[in-house]
């Protein structure tokens, strides 16, 4: 009787356990934003494009302020100067020959910003649960790392892709893959994460990426962040339509 009572509560332990480690999908998708958000941040980063025309690579700036907003200004000599500004969930593009601001909308946003990134791509913040219901469905080893996998089906037609599969690793909540399929189910892009580092706070950061699209074969682009400052003060007005001139 005693044994049965000791067998009864170790049972018991092994449940509680097993209930306290389990996470849902949700606290893991909100955990992965939660680290690859910063309060401000200030990078500098390279862009390659390969395609069946060879290679095309772009030099970029680029500031940050929380999940949304965004400025981008490239620095290489076919594009320099040109901007792209995100702010209150809203796109521009700034010309410095023309001195023209243009305002994104619907179709134009899928045209592509560079390579196969669109400027659709961009768009959305790191508020992924506010978008998408989302669903374990799997484990999977991703280039060594023990990944959940992870279903996301969005809640409005507001987003670039209907249907997302994200593979995050168990290990330190860093995105390590993805898929984005279209309405109907068709694959229409794969994005691998290259190289993942360590920065100041002891977070960490993806630092190179490449994103295939599968509309168009032989075509990927990589992104490369060169230089990283986490948290740099940043003037009140650099996030406004002003910033651009």
């Amino acid at each position: 009787m005693k044994l049965k009572r000791i067998i009864t509560v170790l049972i018991g332990l092994a449940i509680l356990t097993t209930s306290a480690s389990a996470q849902s999908a949700e606290e893991i998708i909100q955990k992965m934003d939660e680290l690859q958000t910063f309060d401000t941040m200030y990078n500098e980063g390279t862009m390659i494009t390969e395609d069946r025309f060879g290679e095309k690579r772009s030099t970029y700036k680029a500031w940050s302020r929380g999940s949304q907003d965004f400025l981008i200004e490239f620095t290489n000599v076919e594009e320099r100067g040109q901007k792209i500004l995100r702010v209150d969930e809203e796109l521009y593009l700034f010309y410095p020959d023309a001195e023209d601001i243009i305002p994104m909308h619907g179709a134009a946003l899928k045209q592509s910003m560079f390579g196969d990134i669109s400027y659709e791509d961009i768009t959305e913040g790191r508020n992924t649960l506010d978008k998408y219901d989302v669903e374990m469905i799997n484990s999977e080893i991703v280039d060594g790392e023990d990944c959940w996998v992870i279903e996301m089906i969005a809640t409005s037609r507001d987003v670039p892709y209907p249907k997302q599969v994200v593979k995050v690793g168990k290990k330190d909540y860093v995105l390590r893959e993805a898929e984005y399929y279209a309405r109907s189910g068709r694959l229409l892009k794969i994005v691998d994460v290259i190289k993942v580092e360590t920065f100041g706070d002891g977070r960490l950061m993806i630092t190179e990426m490449v994103m295939e699209d599968q509309l168009r074969r032989g075509s990927s682009t990589r992104m490369r962040i060169d230089k990283l400052e986490i948290d740099p003060r940043l003037d009140d007005d650099l996030f406004s339509l002003r910033s651009l001139y």
